[in-house]
């Protein structure tokens, strides 16, 4: 881990490769904001905001053409709670304002991901239908499943910056 971190901090071209190389594999994206939130904590934002730019544009092309947003919203997590750790040096403000950016997400993730969330619904509900249990109602099901992911999103993002 400590190569890929000297490497990544050597150019501002390496961090992008970085970010726009693990933002796209599956279950990866949390390195790519580790990537990002270790450029945003060393060097600032004025650095981090280019490696962005241009890391962020293939989860940009993800969520547009698979309909899933998640490693670019957790990328702009990291850079918001990266820049506020660097600037206040709070853990608590960092965390507090987490706890927002989760809430503000249970509202945004059914506007920014509808297809996707629909897909794990239907997910959820074949898995349930094949045990032998009640499923419950879908509109439960997707509150719980979007509150779910909004955490898990803000948990990496905030994770990404240990």
């Amino acid at each position: 881990m400590s190569t890929l971190a000297n490497w990544v901090m050597k150019k501002r071209m390496h961090a992008i490769i970085g970010v726009a190389a693990f933002s796209v594999i599956p279950l990866m994206f949390w390195l790519a904001a580790a990537i990002l939130g270790l450029v945003v904590l060393r060097k600032g934002i004025a650095e981090a905001i280019p490696v962005l730019a241009w890391g962020g544009l293939s989860p940009l092309m993800l969520w547009l053409y698979q309909g899933d947003a998640t490693s670019l919203i957790v990328l702009v997590q990291v850079l918001v709670l990266g820049y506020l750790l660097r600037t206040k040096m709070s853990w608590s403000l960092v965390l507090t304002v987490a706890s927002c950016i989760a809430l503000l997400g249970v509202f945004l993730l059914p506007i920014l991901m509808p297809s996707m969330l629909n897909l794990m619904i239907e997910m959820i509900q074949l898995f349930l239908s094949e045990q032998t249990v009640k499923v419950p109602d879908e509109s439960l099901i997707f509150n719980q499943v979007v509150v779910a992911l909004s955490s898990v999103q803000v948990f990496v993002a905030v994770a990404a910056l240990f």
